[in-house]
């Protein structure tokens, strides 16, 4: 249902896939319903999903700061 769902507001079959592996099922229950409320204002909300996934794996908060990035192990060296 999320996938059909998805495709309603303009979002590709690979990058709500991405989005997927990126933020979990729970969250991209939070991201797809954050995209849907704004689905008026924005011209590519596929691009919009792809910013989100970059900005995530920058360490972003993403969501209006709903979702936090994990916290990088301390042990964990910067590439």
């Amino acid at each position: 249902m999320l996938f059909e769902f998805s495709s309603f507001i303009g979002l590709g079959h690979q990058v709500v896939l991405r989005a997927l592996s990126t933020f979990g099922w729970e969250n991209l229950f939070l991201v797809v319903d954050y995209l849907a409320e704004r689905t008026e204002r924005l011209e590519r909300p596929k691009g919009y999903l792809s910013t989100m996934i970059k900005c995530f794996e920058r360490g972003e908060p993403i969501v209006g700061g709903s979702i936090q990035p994990s916290p990088l192990p301390r042990n964990h060296a910067a590439v």
